[in-house]
C-alpha cells in the first residue's frame, strides 16, 4: 500500500528515533483528514501548505508478547514521567500498569516518580517491559 507522502515525492530519512508525516495547513490551521474543505472555507484556487513534520518515537520491547512497540507522540520529551510512559505502554499492550515494570536498555528499573532524563534516556532507545 502506498503512503500519502509517496504521491508528493517527499524524501524522508530512515531515522528510527523520529516518525515523519505530512501535514496540510490552510491559513495557519492544521487540516484534519475528516474535514470537508468547503466546510472550512477553502475555495478552489486556495493555497494549501504541505509540511513534513517529525514526531519523536520511543520503542518498548515487551518480553511478555515478544514484540517491539513504537509509542509515538510529542509527549516524549525527556521530561516525560516514567508513570506517563507506563500508562501509554499499558494502553498499547493491553496490560494493567500494575502487572509490569519498565527497564532501561542497560537493565536499570525505571520508577514512576522519576522522569526519563533522570536515567540518561535518549529518544529512540528501546525500553523493556517485564
Amino acid at each position: 500500500a502506498a503512503h500519502h507522502w509517496d504521491y508528493f515525492h517527499v524524501q524522508r530519512s530512515d531515522d528510527k528515533q523520529v516518525r515523519h508525516f505530512l501535514e496540510l495547513s490552510y491559513a495557519g490551521a492544521i487540516l484534519r483528514d475528516s474535514w470537508v474543505l468547503t466546510d472550512v472555507g477553502i475555495t478552489p484556487s486556495s493555497a494549501i501548505c504541505c509540511l513534513l513534520q517529525r514526531e519523536p518515537v520511543v520503542r518498548v520491547f515487551s518480553a511478555v508478547k515478544g514484540e517491539t512497540l513504537s509509542v509515538l507522540g510529542t509527549v516524549f520529551l525527556l521530561s516525560t514521567s516514567v508513570a506517563r510512559l507506563m500508562t501509554l505502554v499499558s494502553q498499547q499492550c493491553g496490560l494493567p500498569v500494575s502487572s509490569f515494570r519498565l527497564s532501561s536498555p542497560t537493565g536499570l528499573q525505571l520508577y514512576d516518580c522519576n522522569r526519563l532524563h533522570d536515567y540518561a534516556i535518549d529518544l529512540g532507545m528501546a525500553f523493556l517491559v517485564q
